[in-house]
């Protein structure tokens, strides 16, 4: 995963909201990654998700906050200092829970984001930017990659694709992944 484009796709949506709590990134996200690929047949992030207790979240993004904040130590440490350059880190009380909350260190660099993702991701912050963390990990439930259930507890890009032939090709390419992946 190209690291700096990461950034600069989290940067963006962190600028647009001014901070979110790991889970909204999370599944603002999944959201712009989904839609993204439903419109133009190609995702934004080009990763694996996970169904997981609160919906699904963009695995390396994941691991890369989770060993940032001592939760795990999956992501490339080069990549979490990088992450750690950008985005402050910050943690607060929400309810009865310790939550971990995001905000921008500096501006994206735009170059790395097409315009087709800075309209697909304006579109989900402008539809889901006001939810807090319970109420989009819910909405996740409802989206329709969620509701297909699998053995692997994958969410896969091919299942909200409708075009067979570009269906075809995103199963392809997620066998590909899947194989690349598990081998790291």
């Amino acid at each position: 995963m190209d690291i700096k484009r990461l950034l600069n796709i989290i940067l963006y949506v962190l600028n647009k909201i001014d901070e979110a709590s790991k889970t909204k990134l999370l599944k603002l996200m999944f959201f712009a990654d989904f839609e993204h690929a439903e419109r133009y047949n190609k995702p934004i992030l080009w990763t694996k998700y996970f169904r997981l207790e609160n919906g699904p979240a963009p695995s390396y993004l994941l691991d890369i906050i989770n060993t940032s904040i001592g939760k795990s130590n999956y992501a490339n440490e080069k990549d979490v200092q990088r992450f750690e350059e950008v985005i402050k880190i910050e943690f607060r009380k929400v309810f009865d829970t310790n939550a971990t909350f995001l905000k921008p260190l500096r501006e994206p660099d735009l170059d790395d984001i097409s315009e087709s993702e800075k309209e697909v991701l304006d579109y989900v912050i402008g539809r889901y930017g006001h939810f807090n963390a319970k109420q989009l990990s819910k909405a996740t439930h409802n989206h329709e990659a969620w509701k297909k259930k699998t053995d692997d507890k994958r969410l896969k890009y091919s299942d909200v694709i409708t075009d067979n032939k570009k269906k075809k090709y995103f199963q392809i390419w997620e066998e590909d992944f899947e194989a690349i992946y598990d081998n790291c």
